[in-house]
Parts: C-alpha cells; structure tokens; sequence
C-alpha cells in the first residue's frame, strides 16, 4: 500500500493573555457557513486554590461530568442548573509535581467510567487507573506499564471498550491498545515503529476510533529532523499500516481521530521551528475509493501559530493564540468556523480542551502563579 507523504509545517506554540480573571465573551463566527457562538457557562475552580498547581492542565468531559487535573490531584465536577459542583477527587502520593495525570472519560453502559493516566506512579513503571463507576470509592482496575521510565500513560485515549495507552520511552516507542472484556480490560495489541522509520519517541500522541467501518489507531511520533503520524485499521490478522504521513522541522504530530459519515484524522505540529510563520492543522478523510483509502483533505490554516486540541464526532477545536476556534467538517474539502472562545492576559489559555457535542471545556492556567480554573461552554446556534 503506497503511504501518503504529505509534508505538515509545523511551528512553535505561543500562548497570551489578559490579566483580567473575567475572560471576554465568546465571539461570534463571521464567515463560516454555521452561524452560531460558544457562550459562557460556568467555572470549575480548584478546591484547594494551591499556586504552581496548574489546575485545568488536562480536562475531560461526557455527559455533564467533568474531570479536571492538576500537578498533583484528579477532580471530577458534575455539571447541574448551570454550574458545576465538585463530587469527588483523587489524590496519589506517587502523582509527582512536575508529572501531570492524563484523564478520560467513557460511558460504559450504565456507568460512566473514569480513567486516570500517571507516568510516574508505582516507581516509574507508570499506570492506568479505571474507576467504575467514575468516583474515588467505585472499583478499580490498576494496568501498569511493562518497564520503568518508558513514559507508560504519556498519552491516554478511549473510545467506547477500547483504550490507547502509549509509552514513547520505550526504546523507540510503543503504544498499547486495551479492550474491555467481561473479565476486563485485555491487551490487545502492541504497536511498534514501522519498519524504515527513523525517528524517536513513537506514541508522542496517539487516538483510537471505534467506527462502524472499523477500528483505527492512529500514532504521531518525531526526532530532531522529522515526526510522522501514522494510521492502522484492524484486519483479520492484525492491525496491517493505511497510510503514513510525513512531517519536518523538528517536531512531533499531534493526532486526533474523528468522524461523520466516514472517519478522519487530524494532524497538527507539537513544537517546531521558530522560523516557520505560517502553521495549519491538516485532515485526511478514509474512502473506500483511490489507490489509497487515505486522501488529503482541507486544512484549517492561520498566519500565525496554530494546534490542535481536541475532535469530538466532526467537530476540531484548535488553539490559535488567544483564541479556541471549533470548526465543522463540511466534507473532504472544507472547514465551517462554527464558534470562537476568547482567553486573556497572563493566562496559558485553553491549555487543554475537551469537547463532548455541543458544549466545551477549556482549561486555563495563570502564567504568573500556577493557579488555574476549567470554564464550560455551549454553542448557540
């Protein structure tokens, strides 16, 4: 099968603000095809408003619960006429200050599952930890990683019964993919490097999509020169490699999976070189039909530095200076701006996003102290 080789520029992050805690309203889009805002909700602050904490540093959000960590704790809120109360917190005395637990969310049936990844628990050798239901006192599976220091839940994703676990330590990298069973979560498959890949840090991000076309992986990794992103479908035998993409500029690639109709990934720089100005996040929608079942899609480009953060159905968030921006896939050839959410001042704003339909979570952390606070929107139509 013939790799797509496409070339993602990538550029460093800038983030800024305003010192004003009382960020400005969401503005309204302007030119997409989807007339509608993201409009302000209500905060989710930290119980124990510790500075350096950098509460907000990773979100999660379904189904009107929020998971929040810190530099230290978890914190689940539940969200309830209009705002969000904190029911349940995790604290770990292996969570360490400069290690930031990874957390998701699931809907497993009748319980809402939480899962918590912390890459320097249990001496280093890093685990997952899955509450069910989501609480501190519902039962817990423990999965640890193989080997010490390989960076075991640096990234952690889940969709439906499977659950992407990467360790990009590892020698050159691997990632590790779970299914929930009845007798529990099983490892399924471990993912290496391709073959002829000579980069590092294989699982720098990694995504898992449970669609009605099939099961998907996709994986970024880097080095100092070059970063690719890489998709498998599951087949009979295996998990055979769809489509690879190329990336430069000494940075890995962000990769987030999502779909409509047919599923797509998106691809963004994490890093880069100082002397790229102009950046973009790139997709690529799967078709049964080409020489490829990967084809390039649009992208969403900006003058100035742009990421993604998080995919939710058809929907991309992407942090552009101040600004989080959701876009709607129209298609394989075009983006709609469908809402913009504005940070301010002295802020590391939306340092973590998580989106869940119609509403989002952005985390925002203070530049000055290390306090941080998460902030729930809607999208008006």
């Amino acid at each position: 099968m013939k790799p797509l080789g496409l070339s993602i520029v990538l550029s460093a992050i800038a983030l800024r603000g305003i010192n004003d805690p009382e960020l400005p309203a969401a503005k309204p889009d302007v030119g997409g095809a989807h007339r509608s805002h993201w409009s302000y909700e209500t905060t989710i602050t930290d119980p124990n408003g510790l500075p350096y904490d950098d509460f907000g540093a990773f979100v999660a959000l379904r189904n009107g619960v929020a998971l929040v960590g810190s530099s230290r704790n978890v914190f689940r809120a539940d969200y309830a006429n209009g705002v969000f109360a904190v029911t349940s917190a995790w604290f770990d005395a292996d969570f360490m200050a400069t290690f930031y637990p990874r957390v998701a969310l699931s809907q497993q049936g009748p319980h809402l599952q939480a899962f918590i990844g912390d890459r320097t628990a249990r001496a280093d050798l890093g685990t997952v930890r899955v509450h069910s239901p989501a609480t501190q006192s519902g039962s817990m599976t423990v999965i640890p990683g193989a080997r010490t220091h390989t960076g075991f839940a640096s990234e952690l994703r889940v969709d439906g019964k499977y659950m992407v676990v990467s360790a990009p330590y590892d020698a050159d990298g691997r990632v590790y993919l779970f299914e929930r069973r009845p007798a529990g979560w099983t490892q399924l498959h471990v993912f290496r490097p391709p073959v002829g890949w000579n980069g590092t840090f294989f699982g720098i991000s990694a995504d898992v999509l449970d669609h009605s076309s099939g099961l998907f992986v996709a994986i970024g990794g880097a080095d100092g020169t070059s970063g690719g992103a890489f998709v498998y479908q599951r087949e009979s035998g295996g998990f055979p490699l769809e489509a690879t993409l190329s990336a430069r500029h000494h940075a890995g690639v962000l990769v987030r999976l999502g779909a409509g109709d047919y599923p797509f990934l998106a691809a963004s720089a994490e890093g880069g070189s100082h002397t790229v100005t102009r950046t973009f996040v790139q997709s690529f929608h799967r078709s049964a039909a080409g020489p490829s079942p990967w084809i390039e899609g649009a992208s969403i480009q900006a003058d100035e530095d742009i990421t993604l953060r998080d995919v939710d159905g058809r929907r991309v968030v992407v942090l552009q200076s101040d600004n989080a921006l959701t876009y709607d896939s129209l298609g394989v050839s075009s983006w709609a701006l469908s809402g913009e959410a504005t940070g301010a001042a002295s802020t590391h704003w939306a340092t973590s996003v998580a989106l869940d339909g119609d509403m989002m979570l952005v985390g925002v952390i203070d530049a000055n102290d290390g306090r941080g606070l998460a902030r729930l929107y809607s999208l008006e139509q």
